[in-house]
């Protein structure tokens, strides 16, 4: 606000530099600013958890074993050493590493205008990677340490996955219940699954899918599904929701 000296007035009328116009006469100073184009109005995106979008299409894929992999990778992740050269780390220690500050990535406007923030971890890696092969102090290397960690985990996930898929398919055991049992529709999932005895979406199968499908479709023109219809309303009052699955 103006400061006026003894004797003197203030002159309240101003100038709005923020829209570049000079209140004192009504008219627009071109020399004048506009400081609202440096303003940015919309919000930025946030941050994607899934950029690819893996974790969606794992859940639409039934028989993936998503939360038997999640749980194992959990488990493997707290118990696992990383031993080089004679300097043994935690997984969370080689986390811990991995976010010190000199790893950060930093982008200008341009690049992440192009949503590049998305993949910035993935390329961080990779690229460090390709920069770090001439390190030869192998235990001091981060991107190191975490390649161990990856070649180690597909090793393992090599042969964890198949033991899981051979335990349900053959005796129908699951570490994790399958949340399909809480939904409404599972009265009709579980007529087609274990009334039909098909075996739809159920993993690698050398019958031909329209052989399953000819005995839902028989099934349906018999009048058969009607009672797991009906299960699956049954005390329904028509408003949607709870949605457990």
């Amino acid at each position: 606000m103006p400061m006026a000296m003894p004797g003197q007035e203030v002159d309240n009328r101003g100038t709005d530099h923020c829209n570049g116009v000079d209140h004192s006469n009504g008219h627009h100073d071109p020399m004048l600013v506009d400081s609202s184009a440096f303003c940015i109005s919309a919000p930025l995106p946030a941050l994607s958890a899934d950029p690819l979008n893996w974790k969606r299409t794992a859940k639409a894929m039934e028989g993936s074993h998503l939360d038997e992999v999640k749980s194992f990778i959990r488990t493997f992740s707290e118990s696992t050493f990383v031993s080089l050269e004679g300097v043994s780390l935690t997984i969370a220690h080689v986390a811990a590493v991995a976010r010190r500050p000199e790893l950060q990535v930093r982008l200008d406007a341009a690049t992440a205008k192009k949503l590049v923030d998305q993949s910035s971890d993935w390329a961080l890696v990779q690229h460090a990677l390709q920069t770090n092969k001439s390190d030869k102090q192998a235990a001091s290397s981060t991107f190191n340490l975490i390649a161990a960690f990856e070649e180690e985990l597909k090793v393992r996930l090599q042969t964890e996955v198949p033991q899981i898929r051979e335990a349900y398919d053959n005796k129908g055991y699951s570490p994790v219940p399958n949340r399909i049992e809480n939904c409404r529709t599972y009265p009709l999932y579980k007529f087609v699954r274990n009334g039909l005895k098909t075996q739809l979406l159920s993993g690698l199968r050398t019958i031909s899918p329209g052989q399953e499908i000819e005995k839902v479709y028989d099934a349906i023109c018999e009048g058969k599904h009607v009672a797991p219809l009906l299960e699956c309303i049954g005390g329904w009052n028509g408003a949607p929701g709870p949605f457990s699955c």
